[in-house]
């Protein structure tokens, strides 16, 4: 039985976002201005974690008061600082589905004003490769172009560049304090259809030189005398154990970085030659990761770093690697 293939099920096409496009030039405008792109019904994409475009989704939300948009989708990730959206007055005009939970949409989530779509972070990329997960408008924040006019998502390649590809619209948040980054993370400025500027600080933990809680030092201890030989490869979540771990690993040997999140715990071990790549068969060289959350001391760390790659959540995790051991 033959089948006909009607013009809504052709193939779509990914932005190859790294090529100037039309004059290649940046096209900056207002917050108002840029958040226009976005119509009754879009589905929108936010950058996920530090990279949070937060200017642009109160914006979003000013212009839900006016009336001028309504029944506004947002597909998200990590939302850091706070979602605009989960206030009450917004349960029906702005729906949110959270595909990686956090405290920002737990609320909405448990009060049934928002969804939740069960998946691992490594397959969120495919639904928008696919297009199986349409996005209207992704919004970014990026570092200023170089000379080239060559921008970066910084902190946040994760499943964000693959959104970034497949939207029909992107607006982008410049600001200063994004560093940037290399791999897939780089974006040219014309390809945003609108670019706003600010000098808001991407979100960041607070820099602390208080002591671990004993019983988590101890808990570190155990890993890294345990469970890390020389050599391998460590997977990296965020919180008080996987630092305490990173703390007890100053005496081993190079030591490799394949992860989906980085922090300031791996700097120390950079600058005593302990995490060196040396010895991962792939990305040899090379500490690997989608995205990174840490202090502001952080971010100046890896800005312009050609030692930190980051690549999108499609390649991770990679669990077939030698001496991969996961740290959480």
């Amino acid at each position: 039985m033959l089948l006909r293939r009607f013009s809504q099920n052709a193939p779509k096409t990914l932005r190859t976002l790294t090529y100037p496009v039309g004059d290649g030039k940046a096209k900056y405008t207002s917050l108002e201005e840029a958040v226009k792109f976005v119509k009754t019904g879009d589905t929108i994409f936010p950058s996920a974690c530090a990279a949070t475009p937060s200017d642009l989704l109160k914006e979003m939300c000013r212009q839900v008061d006016q009336g001028r948009i309504e029944r506004v989708k947002i597909v998200n990730t990590l939302i850091e600082g706070g979602a605009p959206f989960e206030d009450p007055k917004y349960y029906d005009k702005v729906r949110s589905n959270t595909l990686f939970i956090t405290s920002s949409t737990r609320k909405l989530i448990q009060a049934g004003h928002a969804d939740y779509t069960p998946i691992f972070l490594s397959e969120i990329s495919k639904l928008f490769l696919t297009f199986r997960q349409p996005v209207d408008v992704a919004m970014v924040t990026i570092s200023p172009p170089d000379k080239h006019g060559n921008c970066t998502l910084g902190v946040a390649a994760d499943c964000s560049i693959d959104a970034t590809r497949a939207a029909k619209v992107i607006i982008g948040e410049e600001t200063p304090s994004m560093p940037r980054t290399f791999g897939d993370t780089q974006i040219h400025i014309s390809q945003l259809d609108a670019v706003v500027k600010s000098n808001r600080p991407i979100f960041a933990q607070e820099e602390t030189n208080a002591a671990p809680d004993e019983n988590i030092a101890k808990i570190g201890k155990l890993i890294a005398d345990n469970l890390v030989d020389d050599g391998a490869t460590l997977q990296i979540g965020i919180g008080a154990i996987p630092d305490a771990a990173c703390v007890e690993l100053i005496h081993h040997k190079d030591l490799g970085v394949h992860t989906e999140l980085v922090s300031d715990g791996v700097v120390d071990l950079i600058e005593r030659n302990v995490l060196t790549n040396a010895r991962k068969t792939l990305d040899q060289g090379k500490l690997v990761t989608s995205f990174a959350f840490g202090t502001r001391k952080f971010y100046d760390y890896i800005d312009n770093n050609p030692l930190f790659g980051k690549l999108h959540t499609f390649w991770f995790p990679h669990f077939y690697l030698p001496q991969m051991i996961k740290l959480a």
